[in-house]
Order: C-alpha cells, then structure tokens, then sequence
C-alpha cells in the first residue's frame, strides 16, 4: 500500500506541474521583452538627441526638424508593436486574487483526486490482497488468527455496499470457517449459492458449514442437501468425508465405511489423508455387528459374481503430463446418469497399467455395472484433481461394451478436452 500512495504522489506532482509550469514560465518570458524596450528607449533618446544636434549644425528649418523627429518616433514604435506580436505575452500586473486561486488549486487538485480514488478506485481490493498475503505468510496460529480475523473484517466492509461479488462472498466464508466462526460462514455460503446456483464444490463447502454450525449434528435438510452434492458431483471430496463421519458418530458403521471406501478411491494413495481414511474404515470394520458383517458379506459375495472389466491404459505417445497428476479409470453407463459406475485413482506416473473394474466399486446403490446394459470406460488425467470432465484433461475412452462376464479392454489417453 506505501508502494502505491508514493506512485499516486509522484503522478499528483507531474498533475500540478501542467498547471504551474506555464504560470512561472508565463511570467518568466516577459523579461527579455522588457530589457529590449528598455533598450530600445535609450537607443531613441541617444538618436534624439543626435538628430538635434545635426539639425542645428545643418541649419535644418523647424518643419524639417519636426519631420525627422516623427519618422524617429515611428521606428520606435514599430519596433515595440514588433515585440508584443513575437513574444505572444502581454506583462500583466499579477493581482492576489489570482496568486489565492492558484494556491486553492494547488491544494485542492489532490486532495479532490485522493478522495475521488476512495470512493470508485481499487483501495480496498489493495488492502484485502495484502492481508491474505499476510494471512498466507504467518508462521503461527495466533498471527493466522490475527490476520483472519482483520481479512475478515475488510471483506464485510468490501460487500457491505455491493454483495454481488462471488469471489469476495467465496474469500470470506472460508475464512470464517478457518476461524471457526461456522455460523457466519454458513450465512456466506447460503449467499454464494443464490449468486451462482447448484455448484458442487460450493455446495459441498455449504453442507460442511451447515454440519459444523449445528455442533456436527446432520439434520434432515442438510443430508438432503449432501445426496444432491453428490449426485452432481459423485467423488466430492468434502461431503464424502462428512458423511462418513456423520455416518460414523450415528454407529452406522457400514455406511460410514461405504463412504469413506469412496472417498479413498479419489485420495493420493500415498498421502497422509489416505491412510486416516482408511484407519477410519477399518475402525467402522471393527464396531460392527453380526448382522452388519452379514451385510457386508452378502455386498462381497455379489461383487465376486459380479461383472468384470480387465482394463490395460496407457498414454499415447507424444503427450506429456505431470507424473503426480490423478488419473480416474472409470465405466459409466452408455444410456443413463454420467455419474461412474466403478471408479479406480492412480496418478500418471502409474501408467501404462491395467485395472479391474466390477461391482465392489460402486458409488451408490443400484448404480453398478450390473444394473446396465451397455457401458463405456474412460481414463482420464484430471487437470483439476477431480473426477469430472474439464477443460485442459487428457482423456480416452473405449467403445461401448456390453456388460457381462470378464473382459479385456484397451483404453489410450489420446486426446486434451478443450
């Protein structure tokens, strides 16, 4: 912010100089036309007196005299008209009235710019900029609550005279969430949604501040709200770790499981989140009930009769991508919903690699391979980090293939979505 109030002064001062600089130079060019008047009046008294003294030693009459005399005076004047046409300045007295108004402008002219800047110029978008900066460059918990807490501030100051600003709306909430402060971030969420409609990912954010602000309690229109996520969105990342939890402190530890065996098939297997999901599994694994198990039994048993897809993937050569980038092998149905029917993550540097698509993958029921008739298998790297399709992907896809028994499918990652 220094930065830029020094660079405002600098053009300020470049401003009044376009005011000031003809004034002083107005003034200033006046004096050569002075001193040559004044010359050229001494030049006719040294004439003068010169024409005299030959009319007498001559003894020029008094007529020719006179005449001498008047041409003299003529010569003097054209040269002072000559002046005042080539000089283009004409000396004017300076009164104090225009000294005062030149004062009031010099004064005025920032101070009227400055005040204009704050209300239609960019300040504040300075300032929020700078305290994220801040925010983001905090080395302790209590200087991330310290800068939250004044970003926070500006960006309800920022929408307070125009909410419609997404990104600020977006900005805010989740820094209400990072200071715990859920139900006012659920507020901002509930705002963000009405400006951008159904967006899975704020959505997803919006069920998880609903969660939090009811002290982790998933009542009926939030759980409404997560299915719709879901369906939108089937590997969002926020609402499956919630609902397994929600799941889980609910003892509906096969459902819990369900959720959170989704969830790892769209995490970094190596990564830390990875291995507490699936502590998280095998914790639900352990409290659950014969009867539970029996469930779980029966889902295996059915998965192992269940249809299967062998699938080899490979990247066509020429085509580059970050090795640590996700890679989603997924079978969807041909005719009927886009969302994944099984689902499987590795990342580029995996490839070329084969995978086993069947119906232990299934991310909701009723949504396997074995309820369609006809399906397609697409491997995609994800640009995003998602399973959805987005611009920038590589991706490639079978042919449609028909569901039943164990096959064999060649998939080449070929083509970048524009």
């Amino acid at each position: 912010m220094i930065e830029f109030w020094l660079v405002a002064s600098l053009l300020s001062v470049i401003a009044l100089l376009f005011i000031l600089v003809p004034f002083i130079v107005g003034r200033t060019s006046l004096i050569p036309t002075v001193i040559r008047r004044e010359s050229n009046v001494r030049v006719f008294e040294e004439r003068l007196a010169e024409l005299e003294n030959e009319c007498r030693l001559a003894s020029y009459d008094q007529e020719e005299t006179d005449r001498l005399k008047q041409d003299l005076q003529r010569r003097l004047l054209d040269d002072v008209t000559e002046l005042s046409d080539t000089s283009g300045v004409v000396p004017v007295q300076s009164k104090p009235s225009s000294r005062w108004l030149l004062l009031c402008i010099v004064i005025a002219l920032p101070l009227f710019s400055a005040s204009l800047y704050q209300k239609l110029g960019a300040s504040d978008d300075i300032t929020i900029v700078e305290q994220l900066k801040f925010l983001q460059q905090s080395t302790s918990n209590e200087e991330a609550d310290k800068y939250g807490a004044i970003l926070v501030e500006r960006l309800e100051d920022r929408l307070a005279g125009n909410g419609d600003k997404p990104h600020y709306l977006m900005l805010l909430a989740r820094s209400q969430m990072q200071l715990q402060r859920f139900s006012a971030a659920e507020v901002s969420f509930e705002k963000l949604m009405h400006q951008v409609g159904e967006d899975p990912q704020i959505m997803g954010l919006y069920v998880q501040a609903r969660y939090l602000a009811a002290n982790r309690h998933l009542d009926e229109a939030t759980r409404t709200l997560a299915e719709r996520t879901l369906t939108l969105q089937p590997f969002n990342r926020t609402v499956l770790g919630l609902m397994g939890m929600a799941s889980f402190e609910g003892a509906d530890y096969v459902q819990a499981a369900s959720y959170w065996q989704r969830l790892l098939k769209v995490v970094d297997p190596q990564s830390p989140n990875a291995k507490m999901i699936q502590q998280g599994i095998e914790q639900a694994r352990s409290k659950m009930t014969v009867a539970d198990k029996q469930k779980v039994s029966t889902i295996s048993e059915v998965a192992v009769a269940s249809p299967e897809f062998e699938v080899t993937v490979s990247l066509l050569k020429g085509i580059t991508a970050d090795p640590s980038a996700p890679v989603f092998i997924y079978a969807r149905a041909v005719n009927g919903p886009k969302m994944p029917l099984a689902v499987v993550r590795l990342t580029v540097a995996d490839l070329p690699t084969t995978v086993v698509l069947n119906d232990s993958m299934a991310m909701a029921a009723g949504l396997n391979l074995s309820s369609f008739k006809t399906v397609e298998v697409i491997a995609r790297i994800s640009k995003r980090g998602i399973a959805n399709s987005g611009s920038g992907d590589i991706e490639g896809q079978s042919a449609p293939l028909s569901v039943g028994g164990r096959q064999q499918v060649i998939v080449s990652i070929d083509k970048i979505k524009p």
